[in-house]
This record gives C-alpha cells, structure tokens and sequence, in this order.
C-alpha cells in the first residue's frame, strides 16, 4: 500500500480541463463517453459479446444504469474541455454500512436494460454484477465503479484530476475507496492513488477483474 506522504498531489488539475458535477441533463453525453471508454473493456464484454452495434448497446447500457442509481448516494464528476465537452467522467457510488449495492435498484429497469443490450446480454450484465458484488466490502465505503476519458484526452491527466477531487474528500472525511481494475495498467495507475490489491472477482465468463481498497490518507502527527 502506498503512504500517504507518497502519493501524488490530488489537487492538481489538468491545463485547459473544468471538474464540475454533472447533471441528469448530462447523462446521454456521459453514458457515450463511457461507451467510448469502456468499448475494449474485457467485463463489458463478457456482457455484450459481438455485435455489429455493441457501441451503441453500450451507450444505451451506461445510460440506463446511469438513471437506475441516480439518487442521493451517486456522484458524477465531468471534466469539461474549453469548449464545454465532456471528455472525462468519473462514478462514484456511497456504500454505508450493510448496503444492498446496486442490485436493488436496476431490477426496476431491468425492461430498460433488455431494450438496451436484448434479453440475453441484460440477464448476463446482471449476472455480472451480481459477481461483481459479492466481493464488496460490507463496511462504509465510495465506490467507484468508472472512471472513463475520451482516447485523445488520455495524455492530459483528466483522469487523474477527475479522481483526485473526490480522493481529496474521502480523505478528509476518512472513508475508504473501492473498486475492481480491469487490467495490469489500470492496476497500476490505480495503485499510484493509494489503492491496494484484494481478491480476483470470479464467477465471469472471461475477464478476471482486481478489487482494489483504499483506506483514507493518514494524518501527520502533530
């Protein structure tokens, strides 16, 4: 686990890049920047497999799951460009103690997510997540289920900004983070942030993502 006095400045903030929270009315500009970000991502495949429109299933995915947890323990951050266009997106989710995760909240979409991915990739994204939140802490925690930035804003520590605003909070408040990596690069981007190894998720068809737990910055000694 990486010290707190060794961890990168959180603050810092790419030139040219605005950190706000989005908006309800942002959410079909968000869930594209998703598909675009996750379009190679091995989970996402594992619940859409080949199809000649998969970026527009995923589109139609990141937006309905979007508006199934949309309440008072979602946060979504945008990073805007000078133009105002979202080229970065960060989620985040609070977990208290003894939380249900998300599964209680897409079933009533679940018609919503069958017109978005077909009947059989729908029962095989809850699949997933059901996989995937079973390895959840049961403890107080944020989870952070996405963080995405567009391919030509990759270079600019947008997402490095994009997850530093809320790493800054959870310090401050001393709440841990949580989240699954999907490869050895998001790992060790990851790590560089103070998050840590746990168990490999099983129970997916093909992917093996990495949870990874962030406890809170430790405080210098007066």
């Amino acid at each position: 686990m990486t010290d707190a006095a060794e961890r990168p400045d959180l603050r810092r903030a790419p030139l040219s890049v605005r950190i706000e929270t989005a908006s309800r009315e942002d959410f079909e500009e968000i869930a594209a920047v998703l598909a675009v970000a996750f379009a190679d991502d091995p989970v996402h495949r594992d619940m859409i497999g080949p199809h000649p429109h998969r970026d527009r299933r995923l589109w139609r995915y990141f937006d309905t799951l979007l508006r199934a947890t949309a309440n008072d323990r979602l946060e979504v951050t945008v990073a805007r460009g000078h133009e105002g266009r979202i080229l970065g997106v960060s989620v985040w989710q609070y977990m208290p103690v003894g939380h249900e995760g998300e599964m209680p909240a897409l079933l009533p979409y679940l018609s919503g997510l069958v017109r978005a991915l077909g009947a059989g990739n729908a029962l095989r994204a809850l699949r997933v997540q059901r996989a995937l939140q079973r390895h959840r802490p049961v403890d107080e925690h944020w989870y952070l289920p996405f963080v995405g930035v567009l391919p030509e804003a990759r270079r600019g520590r947008v997402a490095s900004a994009l997850l530093g605003t809320k790493l800054s909070q959870l310090d401050e408040q001393g709440v841990p983070g949580y989240l699954y990596s999907r490869s050895d690069a998001d790992r060790r981007f990851f790590q560089n942030f103070g998050f840590g190894h746990g168990a490999v998720v099983g129970g997916l068809p093909s992917a093996r993502p990495l949870a990874m737990f962030r406890p809170p910055a430790r405080r210098r000694r007066s």
